[in-house]
């Protein structure tokens, strides 16, 4: 088995001025990163400058795309053969992703998604059971992370499940773990204490939730169209 030392980090933000240095400071702190790359999704705060200071390989885009299109942008530009996908709020807990790196690089599974603690702060969990249950009922598999953006995976499968995902906003995390239980990829689930950044329970976080559900509702309905 070929050994693998290093892989490539892709960060797809939108205005994260605030988080994005310590997010890149933590992942510079794990030996396996090679490279990280930072795509901006058309923010319109300083998060590119921001991440530009921290010497790392930036794209910027001059509109917002989506996280489908950005994480596609930059596993086009990786250079290493393994990739992980981080959200820029980690802070500093961004350090925890590489829990999810070795048993990819081991060959232990093909994809490892973040299984984060459970929390309190956040809406009433509607979203959330949509996800594992669309991607139950398109796949007959379970994933209970099934909304976690934080992945490690080869190169390869990156770009072929994020292919037909890549014009994809809030629906990208399910659409893609169905492509990958499609093409038949052993995922494996990783807890970590990593914490971000959750959507409140106000006018703004209902409405931010609201869209998110629309997103994975059409994304489910289109996939089991497609396995039809």
């Amino acid at each position: 088995m070929k050994k693998i030392d290093k892989i490539s980090v892709i960060i797809p933000a939108y205005n994260e001025e605030d988080t994005i240095q310590n997010t890149i400071r933590a992942l510079n702190h794990i030996s396996k990163v090679g490279e990280i790359i930072v795509v901006d999704d058309g923010s319109l705060d300083n998060t590119v400058n921001k991440a530009r200071a921290m010497d790392v390989k930036c794209i910027k885009l001059t509109n917002n795309r989506g996280k489908g299109r950005a994480l596609s942008i930059g596993v086009d530009k990786a250079n290493f053969d393994i990739v992980a996908f981080v959200d820029a709020d980690l802070g500093e807990t961004a350090q925890q992703i590489s829990y999810l790196i070795n048993p990819v690089t081991r060959g232990e599974t093909d994809i490892t998604i973040a299984k984060f603690p459970k929390s309190n702060n956040g809406g009433f969990g509607l979203v959330k059971c949509l996800a594992k249950w669309g991607i139950q009922h398109v796949t007959g598999k379970k994933v209970n992370t099934a909304l976690s953006g934080q992945r490690v995976l080869s190169k390869d499968t990156a770009k072929k499940i994020i292919e037909k995902e890549c014009d994809s906003k809030f629906g990208i995390e399910v659409g893609s773990t169905i492509e990958a239980i499609k093409l038949q990829k052993e995922i494996k689930e990783v807890e970590v204490q990593m914490d971000h950044r959750v959507t409140g329970k106000d006018f703004f976080g209902f409405l931010h939730r609201g869209k998110q559900f629309v997103h994975i509702l059409k994304t489910i309905i289109n996939k089991k169209i497609d396995s039809l």
